[in-house]
């Protein structure tokens, strides 16, 4: 598939003669076809990737099978008419993080401040 800078998509054509001379030609298609072309259906991806597809996001508490394949082939997944990229992830830190520590700093810091909170009162 081959498109003009700012122009239309065209399929190339390959004819082959009987004095083994073949013919390569362009003929314009149209968006929704060229879509349809470049499209990888469903199908060849794992369930997961289809079911990002079908409802357009999906929430997992895991990695999902295929969707590395799909980041790393950049594909335009064609699902029941319609069509899905992929677009990023997004996820949230583990608590193996750096982020860990400060969290128990401020919570030492906070407990120790409502200790001595305590005991002044008291």
């Amino acid at each position: 598939m081959f498109q003009e800078r700012n122009g239309p998509f065209y399929r190339p054509n390959i004819t082959r003669y009987e004095n083994d001379t073949v013919r390569v030609d362009l003929t314009p298609v149209s968006n929704a076809t060229a879509l349809e072309l470049a499209s990888t259906p469903a199908w060849r991806f794992p369930s997961p990737v289809e079911r990002v597809a079908d409802s357009g996001s999906v929430r997992s508490g895991h990695d999902l099978a295929g969707m590395a394949l799909w980041k790393e082939t950049s594909a335009i997944v064609a699902y029941d008419g319609g069509y899905a990229r992929y677009a990023g992830h997004t996820g949230r830190g583990g608590m193996d993080s750096a982020r860990v520590y400060p969290r128990v700093g401020l919570a030492a810091v906070g407990a120790l401040c409502c200790y001595y909170a305590g005991r002044l009162v008291s």
